[in-house]
């Protein structure tokens, strides 16, 4: 799962756990890549909710 620092912090206020992984860079130079959680074009990293 691809998130955002906002939603990562909006995930963790709400008491879940989630496993934040490296800043998500996999992608083509002109490509956007969007957060799965809010869809706004920012910095995602690669997360894992148990």
């Amino acid at each position: 799962m691809l998130l955002c620092q906002q939603c990562i912090a909006a995930i963790k206020s709400r008491g879940e756990k989630i496993y934040v992984g490296s800043e998500f860079r996999d992608f083509e130079p002109d490509e956007e890549v969007k957060c799965e959680w809010c869809e706004e074009v920012d910095t995602v990293y690669d997360c894992i909710q148990p």
